[in-house]
């Protein structure tokens, strides 16, 4: 199981922009390059918006945006519901491979850790967040 945030956003909440803040602080913080794929006017230029408010994808989507740890590093957006609403959170997987130096795979490690605080943050002060423990 990937390691993933204590909230989540409901799926009504999310936007273009919202996304594009979430993809913001995931590059920020691990060295990733998922803004490439937002314009100027933030919409989602890789089809990562559309795949997660689609009813026809599963409910994993992700992204190889990479990371300062694997160029194969993902962000993933899991749908799920609670008391009835579709709700959205992020992972960050960074992908170190089982024989890499430990000390790459503790940055890895700290690097999910700090991204997910990150997000909780994020959604907290925009009044955004849904509460996981239950689901």
């Amino acid at each position: 199981m990937r390691p993933q945030c204590k909230y989540g956003i409901k799926a009504e909440n999310l936007t273009e922009k919202i996304l594009k803040e979430i993809v913001t602080i995931h590059d920020q913080i691990v060295g990733g390059r998922g803004l490439r794929y937002f314009d100027d006017k933030d919409r989602n230029l890789d089809g990562f918006f559309r795949a997660i408010q689609s009813k026809d994808h599963h409910n994993s989507i992700e992204r190889t945006y990479a990371s300062s740890v694997s160029m194969f590093s993902k962000l993933w957006a899991d749908r799920c519901f609670i008391e009835h609403e579709k709700v959205i959170h992020f992972c960050f997987s960074g992908y170190v491979e089982n024989n890499a130096p430990e000390k790459l795979k503790v940055k890895e490690k700290e690097l999910e850790e700090t991204f997910h605080m990150a997000v909780d943050d994020y959604l907290i002060k925009n009044n955004l967040a849904v509460d996981l423990s239950s689901w």
